[in-house]
């Protein structure tokens, strides 16, 4: 059989010893970057308060969410199934790594879903840490008003 071999990635690497070295490299700086994480997590949630850990969690979770939100409104214009409508004038274009990380694509389709999905987010938080808890306080008052009433009958 001539022509076309299939080898596998593994053998590629011990061809190229340069290529080994950065790949272990990489392995260990990996390895050493999780441990980190993970001892640092431990040691913060010690003394950080879980509500604070909980809104950093779920303010990462909304800004990967837009990302995503973003990138595939970009991906379906890619494709053809949503129109695309140029804003060069307004946003310039971004790199492609930082475009991707982002999910700030230059058209009008990509920012309007994102701005749509931010105001939901901005929305919902003004609800839960404002207004629900004044919500909260009105009713336990009438309570403790209502008990007051009634201990006076």
């Amino acid at each position: 059989m001539g022509g076309l071999s299939f080898c596998s990635p593994a053998a590629n690497l011990m061809k190229d010893p340069d290529i080994l070295f950065l790949t272990i490299n990489g392995l260990i700086l990996g390895l050493g970057v999780i441990v980190g994480i993970t001892f640092g997590t431990r040691k913060l949630t010690k003394r950080l308060p879980l509500r604070i850990l909980f809104g950093l969690t779920l303010g990462l979770g909304a800004y990967v969410s837009i990302a995503l939100i973003g990138n595939a409104i970009r991906i379906f214009q890619e494709v053809g199934y949503i129109s695309t409508t140029p804003t060069f004038a307004i946003l310039p274009q971004l790199d492609i790594n930082v475009a991707i990380i982002t999910g700030i694509h230059p058209t009008l389709e990509t920012i309007t879903g994102q701005l749509i999905l931010l105001s939901i987010y901005i929305t919902d938080s003004i609800y839960v840490l404002k207004l629900r808890p004044r919500k909260k306080k009105a009713i336990e008052s009438s309570r403790r008003s209502m008990a007051d009433f009634n201990k006076d009958r």
